[in-house]
């Protein structure tokens, strides 16, 4: 959907992923939990 591909666009961002370097903070599925 494109609500699905607007959140996955949002989380592959450079400047969000650098976000998330600096505070740690690591991605995953619920299945992961």
């Amino acid at each position: 959907s494109s609500d699905r591909e607007h959140e996955l666009s949002m989380l592959t961002e450079p400047s969000v992923q650098e976000l998330y370097r600096r505070e740690r903070v690591q991605l995953c599925g619920f299945k992961d939990l």
